[in-house]
């Protein structure tokens, strides 16, 4: 009887060998992808000179695409559109940069003395710590016994603020200049590019829920940004005007500056209030009267962060709070203020693209808010058969 039984054991051995060699081939798999993951972080951090314009003039390109369709449905040319938009963006930029240069030039050529007024009006929060540092210098004048003449100390002079802000703003203008130069080739060739792309796919059937998904997430992603471009211009000009009502100066300027910063959620209102908070302590006269441009300033960020915001936009287009602050933080590390002002547009393109395309469904539902249970819709790139039998 044992005879029978050691074949059916022999037998049984192939699947088990299958078995381990599929989770084997699925952790080397996951590794692999790890690292180019890894991979692809470290070359955005380090050639971010590159990436950015790059990624920039990709991510208005997905934006502002609609526009450009829109414009062609009127017998405009796509080159036409695309150099008319370039030059709209350019056209706001400097009115903008005129409107503000006068008063932020003020600022900054004031910030000495903007700092020796704080340093006399927090003095009594200070004065501890001035004394802690005066017993440390002293500390130090007794230990230094060293005989003889003290070695000469060279003092490296540093760049002031003003120098430092203009050698910011010629690199900000390099790649802005590139990022443009690239979005007008991208949006002159309209969907010439993704149409090659998708070529490469011989099932036309499957080439045209491509194009159908690209078409939706170029929309989504559109309706987003314009969406939240009018509300931060909104709480700009709210700001503003609370602002000059309680008196502050340059109340143009913090309300610019508020619609610029709530591209960042959350770091951008702590940023806007932190420095209004410092504003108003120089140019009033109490404590008391200081704290009541960030409140207001606070209240009117709430406000819209925790009402407008999700009242307009509705529950299709609601982002995850933690994923658009962890979203923030990740992209301000990996490439500055200009990363943290792509990071939400980025995070909207990328939930777009989960949405429609099947396989990524799973991160569309992490992506969605805690309180949301209502799934992706089915996009148009997911392959259903069921669906294939009643089209065909």
């Amino acid at each position: 009887m044992a005879d029978p039984e050691r074949p059916s054991a022999a037998a049984a051995r192939p699947p088990v060998r299958a078995g381990l060699l599929r989770n084997d081939s699925r952790a080397i798999a996951l590794s692999l992808l790890v690292l180019a993951t890894l991979a692809c972080f470290a070359a955005l951090y380090f050639a971010a000179d590159l990436f950015r314009p790059l990624a920039m003039a990709l991510m208005l390109n997905v934006l502002l695409s609609p526009l450009v369709r829109g414009l062609g449905r009127w017998r405009v040319p796509s080159g036409v559109s695309a150099a008319l938009i370039v030059f709209m963006l350019l056209g706001g930029a400097a009115g903008t940069i005129a409107l503000l240069s006068e008063p932020a030039a003020q600022w900054i050529d004031e910030a000495p003395s903007i700092s020796r007024e704080i340093k006399q009006k927090a003095g009594a929060l200070l004065r501890p710590v001035r004394n802690v540092k005066e017993a440390s210098e002293e500390v130090e004048k007794l230990a230094d016994t060293t005989p003889g003449k003290s070695p000469e100390k060279v003092v490296v002079k540093s760049a002031g603020p003003l120098e430092r802000l203009i050698a910011s703003l010629q690199d900000i203008g390099v790649e802005l200049a590139i990022a443009l130069v690239l979005l007008f080739f991208l949006l002159s060739s309209g969907d010439a590019m993704a149409e090659r792309v998708v070529a490469m796919t011989s099932d036309n059937e499957r080439r045209a829920r491509y194009l159908n998904a690209l078409r939706t997430i170029q929309r989504d992603a559109s309706t987003y940004f314009l969406t939240i471009s009018a509300i931060n211009l909104g709480l700009g000009v709210a700001v503003g005007a609370a602002l000059y009502l309680v008196g502050l100066p340059n109340a143009i300027l913090w309300g610019a500056l508020a619609t610029v910063l709530n591209y960042m959620p959350y770091l951008g209102a702590a940023i806007g209030i932190g420095l209004v908070a410092i504003v108003a302590l120089i140019t009033q006269e109490t404590i008391g009267a200081a704290m009541l441009a960030p409140a207001v300033y606070a209240a009117l960020t709430i406000l819209e962060g925790q009402f407008i915001t999700p009242s307009i936009l509705g529950r299709r287009l609601t982002m995850s709070p933690i994923n658009v602050f962890l979203a923030v933080v990740f992209w301000g590390w990996l490439w500055g203020i200009p990363g943290a002002l792509m990071a939400v547009p980025i995070l909207v393109i990328v939930r777009a693209l989960a949405d429609n395309v099947a396989p990524l469904h799973p991160l569309s539902e992490l992506l969605r808010p805690l309180g949301d249970r209502g799934g992706p819709g089915r996009g148009p790139v997911e392959d259903n058969p069921r669906n294939k039998q009643r089209s065909a």
